[in-house]
């Protein structure tokens, strides 16, 4: 009796040891699913929206108790973004992302099956809330029939787009009661501004358009890219284009010099000069204000700054009656070569705006005409003569002109590399719509064209782009083999005035001699997010080759 008393107490304690190792067991799976489940989450934030640091995701996937729509929304408040579409491409390069991050060690890269999986399956849930809603809203563990009920709705046909609206409304009614603003920190800040920035780049991307090619190349590059800040009386448009014209004739140059592109970096530098004056402006005109509030009220306001000091006013800042010495501090802040003399311009250029303002309403760009009568208007203004330069030394002198001769030899590079890729992206368009065409070629014995585009301007080149990906401080020891662009151009035919310029991306290799062989991806660039400023395609290459 003893022994079978034993061997039975025994079996019981090695069955509750198994029980417990079973649990443990259990309890590591679901925590590292958790973890898996929070890199995910995380991934996705931080790749959906641009400049969001992971510190900033986790306290908004805090603030929303881990539901992801209403993190999202709860960011787009903050940043006055464009609200979230399953539909658009940023959605499906976040969730491959998310899911490379969380399956990472379960999977070879972006193409896996299972990514893809989880993602159509994703995507097909989201689309299909009429469906999904009424089986999760029950309380409780989900039944067997529940679940084979939800996997018969991912696997469904090709998910809808038309329920963006839906989801981000289901999103609303799902935010946390109680739900507060908290404290932001200087991370946060930042992130902002670089938004902030992004913002401000797509308006500078816009005035470019309107201002005809032939005056940018000849003369008006100067005053765009040395005065032409965003802030005035008018949008930030109109401010740019007004500033350009108005300095060029006020302060004209010693020399006129041509060019036909502009740098990434001499266009940041003056984007980055509007964002130190703009926050300087309303944060003098309204001393109470934060630069956190600032920067965000003009994001809000899509930096519209009358808005933006009614929006202050309403919240009860006092403000500040002295616009005159707000934008003097404002110029001198942005490092603009005559701050006085802008300050003064400003507050008495609102007959010269409004003329703008209707010539651009008009017409879609101005035509060296509208440039020469815009240019007349500053004849009340005095001219300043141009200051004697000093004569550079011999060595100098030659430092100058071989930098000069670099930049002509780049120029005419790109120019031929841009071509280029107009030609390739004619080709590709007229052969993959060579069946369309077709029978039209034999109804009508006309050619089947592609797009054909003839270049406005050269708005941005960037020579330094590596194939992995990967940017760093120090030098990139793989080279540099692509350089990315981005122009103005209209399609052939077309009516200069009557049709607005397409903004198109794109990306070429740095070593290739023969323009005929390249490889070239020429794209024209989505303008649906007021955000977008000038986003290149490699962003979503990059994006999964880092989550990769």
């Amino acid at each position: 009796m003893r022994s079978q008393a034993g061997t039975s107490s025994k079996a019981k304690g090695k069955s509750e040891d198994a029980t417990q190792q079973a649990g443990k067991l259990i309890c590591a799976d679901a925590n590292r699913i958790a973890a898996r489940s929070l890199e995910g989450l995380v991934t996705f934030l931080t790749t959906y929206f641009r400049y969001l640091p992971t510190s900033e995701a986790l306290r908004y996937l805090r603030r929303a108790r881990a539901d992801l729509l209403v993190a999202v929304r709860l960011i787009e408040e903050d940043r006055d973004s464009e609200a979230f579409t399953i539909g658009h491409p940023t959605t499906r390069v976040a969730l491959t992302c998310a899911a490379l991050s969380a399956m990472r060690r379960h999977v070879t890269g972006s193409d896996d099956p299972k990514v893809t999986r989880l993602v159509n399956s994703s995507l097909m849930l989201a689309s299909r809330l009429d469906k999904v809603s009424p089986l999760l809203a029950k309380q409780g563990r989900l039944c067997s029939s529940t679940l084979n009920h939800l996997s018969e709705v991912s696997l469904e046909g090709s998910h809808g787009m038309e329920d963006s609206d839906g989801i981000m409304r289901h999103a609303i009614s799902r935010f946390p009661s109680g739900i507060k603003k908290a404290l932001y920190p200087f991370e946060l800040e930042l992130a902002l501004m670089k938004v902030l920035l992004d913002r401000i780049h797509g308006f500078y991307l816009k005035a470019i358009s309107c201002i005809p090619a032939s005056c940018l190349r000849s003369r008006h590059h100067r005053g765009l890219l040395k005065a032409a800040h965003c802030y005035g009386q008018f949008d930030p448009v109109t401010n740019i284009i007004l500033n350009t014209i108005w300095y060029d004739n006020v302060f004209p140059p010693h020399q006129e010099f041509e060019v036909d592109m502009i740098y990434d970096e001499a266009l940041t530098r003056t984007e980055c000069r509007s964002l130190d004056g703009l926050i300087t402006f309303v944060t003098k005109l309204v001393p109470a204000l934060s630069t956190y509030d600032a920067t965000r009220y003009l994001l809000l306001d899509n930096v519209a700054l009358d808005r933006v000091t009614s929006r202050a006013k309403e919240g009860g800042y006092e403000i500040s009656n002295d616009r005159h010495d707000a934008y003097k501090v404002a110029a001198r802040a942005a490092n603009h070569p005559n701050p006085r003399a802008l300050a003064t311009f400003t507050l008495g250029s609102m007959e010269h705006g409004s003329k703008l303002k209707s010539l651009l309403e008009n017409n879609r760009t101005l035509s060296p005409d509208d440039v020469k009568i815009i240019s007349t208007y500053f004849s009340q203004y005095p001219c300043s003569k141009p200051g004697l330069v000093q004569k550079l030394t011999k060595h100098a002198s030659q430092i100058v002109s071989a930098k000069r001769k670099d930049f002509e030899a780049h120029q005419s590079s790109i120019c031929s590399c841009a071509q280029a890729a107009l030609r390739k992206h004619a080709q590709d368009t007229a052969s993959s719509s060579y069946v369309f065409c077709f029978s039209a070629v034999l109804a009508f014995f006309e050619p089947c064209l592609g797009e054909e585009y003839e270049l406005f301007t050269i708005c941005g080149v960037n020579a330094e782009i590596p194939s992995n990906g990967n940017f760093g401080y120090y030098e990139n020891y793989d080279g540099y083999p692509y350089s990315h662009i981005n122009i103005w151009a209209r399609l052939k035919g077309s009516q200069l005035a009557a049709v607005a310029p397409t903004l198109l991306f794109i990306q070429c290799r740095n070593d290739s001699e023969d323009m005929k062989d390249s490889q070239f991806l020429c794209l024209p660039v989505s303008e649906s997010s007021k955000d977008a400023g000038m986003l290149s395609v490699s962003c979503i290459q990059i994006s999964l080759h880092d989550c990769s």
